[in-house]
């Protein structure tokens, strides 16, 4: 399958471009980023065949059989509606979009091109998801009537606030063990915190 990448997130440097490499089945033939300018260097790095200026020619591009989504999530609707439209499946990565009207609008899309919608929820496909689904089926264990889950991953504060200054529709929000002053409930905006003696600022939304 030839599949085309719409967008230059981390998911595609650390993820996505080289599962499709290393596939025997797939090929990573085509990519397209919100920068032209940089999308010639950018197909070189992750190894695509071809580089798009913009995404509407690689949606349009009769040699790609599918688009894995990774731009914003206010681009998700527009992008799988136009990709399925081409006749073009499509891997969405998550949130699937701005709202449950948006979602309908990408099945329905899908649906009357006849293509293929996946979202990125990938860890459905764990084995011990998998293990404990079919144990939950075969009612093994009784019925469950509470669950509870822990997942985390290293984060580092230092460089992931950032984040929050693209994020100019929400104050900065987050709880971290390692602040010295008490944690802001949900909803109360921080001013900063403190990082291995490090001044963290939140920057607020323009009032």
């Amino acid at each position: 399958m030839q599949w085309g990448l719409i967008g230059a997130g981390d998911i595609v440097r650390k993820r996505v471009a080289e599962a499709l490499r290393e596939s025997a089945d797939c090929t990573l033939a085509g990519v397209s980023r919100a920068r032209a300018d940089l999308v010639d260097p950018f197909a070189r790095e992750i190894g695509a065949e071809r580089a798009y200026p913009a995404w509407q020619e690689l949606v349009a591009d009769p040699r790609i059989d599918a688009v894995y989504i990774a731009t914003p999530v206010r681009l998700h609707a527009q992008q799988t509606i136009a990709a399925a439209e081409a006749g073009k499946h499509v891997l969405c990565e998550k949130p699937m979009a701005m709202d449950v009207a948006e979602c309908d609008q990408m099945i329905a899309a899908c649906r009357r091109a006849g293509v293929a919608l996946g979202i990125a929820y990938y860890r459905r496909f764990y084995p011990a998801v998998i293990r404990l689904k079919e144990l939950l089926d075969s009612g093994e264990i009784g019925m469950p009537v509470f669950a509870q889950m822990i997942a985390f991953e290293p984060f580092d504060p230092r460089t992931a606030w950032i984040l929050f200054r693209l994020a100019l529709d929400f104050d900065a929000v987050f709880a971290l063990e390692t602040v010295e002053a008490p944690v802001p409930p949900l909803g109360i905006a921080a001013d900063d915190c403190r990082f291995n003696d490090q001044r963290l600022p939140f920057p607020r939304r323009a009032k």
